[in-house]
């Protein structure tokens, strides 16, 4: 009786697991982005530039950063998705931080430099896909039918009426 319902035990545990990711897709992927802009952000503000632990945080937020965004995805990026967003915000961190190493920078220069990183913190932490705010509130925009409708639809019967009628045409 113990054996049937170990499966059923880890299949629940791992649904619990992933429904993270459900609520907040690339979630993973903002924190990590945002955790490494205010690293970077915290080493601009040291007045200290030979201070060894901020400079040694925000590039080891920056390598974490990196390989959640890089190495540990399953499958390629789209172009303009949400991935390559977070991709780009984090390698302006990075020449943000390497900006800031030769120590000789103008306090003008350091404090462009600050805001840029704290803006990129606060914009890794926003979603992908922001509400235009000239639309309605109730109004909900009409785009392609959803992907089970188009499965229905493709495995249906009348496939060539799917299909525009293509396939009737000599």
């Amino acid at each position: 009786m113990r054996a049937r319902w170990s499966p059923a035990g880890g299949a629940f545990a791992w649904l619990l697991h992933m429904a993270g990711a459900l609520v907040w897709p690339r979630g993973p992927e903002r924190r990590a982005v945002a955790a490494a802009a205010r690293a970077v952000a915290a080493w601009i503000a040291s007045s200290d530039g030979a201070a060894h632990a901020p400079r040694r945080h925000a590039a080891q937020a920056l390598h974490d950063s990196w390989q959640m965004l890089v190495g540990f995805q399953p499958i390629p990026a789209r172009e303009h998705g949400e991935l390559a967003r977070l991709r780009a915000l984090n390698r302006e961190l990075h020449l943000l931080f390497a900006s800031t190493l030769d120590g000789g920078a103008s306090p003008e220069r350091d404090a462009g430099a600050l805001a840029r990183a704290r803006a990129i913190a606060t914009e890794a932490g926003l979603p992908a896909i922001r509400r235009p705010p000239s639309l309605p509130a109730d109004a909900i925009p009409r785009g392609y039918p959803r992907s089970w409708t188009l499965l229905r639809e493709g495995l249906g019967p009348g496939l060539e009426r799917a299909a525009g009628g293509a396939a009737r045409r000599p």
